[in-house]
């Protein structure tokens, strides 16, 4: 065997160590790490003292069970301030717009509002004039938006309201808090969020959440097109994409699913 495909071999098994304790509900015993990789008990030893040595596995005072230290998520915290969320998601924002055939956007919250990071427009350029990068939004009348406030507690919902008020912005606009309420447990038992022209008269928006390496959504993708071409229809037949898009964002900021 070559010195590189052993090195790459050897690359692969330290990984599966680390992806194996990643997703494990409690410390595990070598044995059962060497099972459930198909690796011998000796081999898996030597990785994992390696692992050890560098600080990433940690094992239990009182048992012989291992695993994933904290490293692991300061190496993610450093990913995140020296890449660009929007830089990351760019690829995937354009692959979106392409599936749809309109405009994809990626926001955060900033001070309790929507911002727009990023953007790829459509093939049409329509709704330039709607999205733009550095645009501000409301909260509780954008798709983007909900999926943000779907995390807060009720104190921060109320908070929200106190600041921020629900202000109609066109006639579909939810502008209490009961129906607001109601709508935020839609979309979690959904996974994505609607602006059914609540924001903008003639527009329609679907969006879904991107995660952090902690499960907390720190930003939202979504797709904003005329209402008469961004029909249910069309959601239902795409949606997926958009999920899978967000999803390969949150995975490069170290979220992972079950």
């Amino acid at each position: 065997m070559s010195e590189k495909a052993y090195s790459n071999q050897s690359t692969d098994k330290a990984l599966d160590i680390i992806e194996l304790l990643a997703v494990a509900e409690e410390p595990l015993r070598l044995q059962t790490i060497a099972e459930r990789l198909n690796m011998n008990a000796s081999t898996a030893l030597r990785f994992i003292n390696s692992l050890k040595r560098r600080g990433y596995v940690m094992q239990e005072n009182d048992t012989p069970k291992y695993y994933l230290s904290m490293k692991i998520c300061s190496l993610s915290y450093n990913v995140l301030k020296s890449n660009n969320i929007a830089k990351l998601a760019a690829p995937y924002l354009a692959s979106v717009s392409e599936v749809f055939r309109e405009c994809a956007c990626l926001s955060k919250e900033s001070d309790m509002s929507v911002l727009y990071i990023g953007m790829h427009d459509g093939p049409d350029r329509m709704l330039r004039t709607f999205s733009y990068i550095g645009k501000v939004a409301p909260m509780h009348c954008t798709g983007s938006g909900k999926l943000f406030l779907m995390e807060y507690n009720q104190e921060r919902i109320e908070e929200y309201y106190l600041r921020k008020g629900l202000p109609m912005l066109t006639p579909h606009t939810i502008t209490s808090l009961p129906r607001l309420m109601d709508e935020l447990r839609k979309i979690h038992g959904r996974g994505y969020s609607l602006d059914d022209e609540e924001c903008e008269l003639g527009s329609r928006c679907v969006a879904v959440p991107v995660r952090d390496y902690t499960g907390r959504i720190v930003a939202a993708m979504s797709v904003t097109g005329p209402s008469n071409r961004m029909t249910q229809e069309k959601i239902d037949a795409h949606i997926d994409s958009l999920i899978e898009a967000a999803d390969g964002v949150s995975k490069l900021l170290g979220y992972v699913t079950e």
